[in-house]
């Protein structure tokens, strides 16, 4: 006999405050010392959010994915919850500490990919 769990009920370990949903950064980070960055930025009505990660801060070699993404979009307060949602929860990622940042402090710590291609080091 085999058994599979269902009605699987999942409760948050944590929360992040957001002080202004319309322009923030967040470093994030999981248990296996891999960092993640959101930056989210809106003037007159547009919003963009970045995204980047993940990275080993400590390291100068990647893991073997990381990914940049810009998205752009007119300011709809929804979305943007739903995308930090997404960012926090995503359960390949499995975040556990998560930060408020200035966007300064969050674009920082990423890595020029453009220039890690042109490099000859594996």
């Amino acid at each position: 006999m085999i058994s599979f769990p269902y009605f699987i009920k999942s409760d948050a370990q944590a929360e992040l405050l957001i002080e202004d949903i319309g322009n923030f950064a967040i470093k994030a980070f999981n248990d296996r010392g891999c960092e993640f960055i959101i930056v989210v930025e809106t003037k007159l009505g547009n919003t963009r959010v970045f995204t980047f990660g993940p990275v080993i801060p400590d390291l100068d070699l990647l893991p073997q994915r990381c990914g940049c993404e810009i998205e752009k979009f007119s300011f709809n307060n929804g979305r943007i919850m739903k995308t930090i949602r997404g960012f926090l929860n995503n359960p390949f990622n499995r975040i556990t500490q998560a930060f408020e940042v200035t966007k300064e402090e969050a674009l920082n710590d990423c890595r020029n990919l453009v220039q890690i291609m042109n490099e000859d080091n594996f």
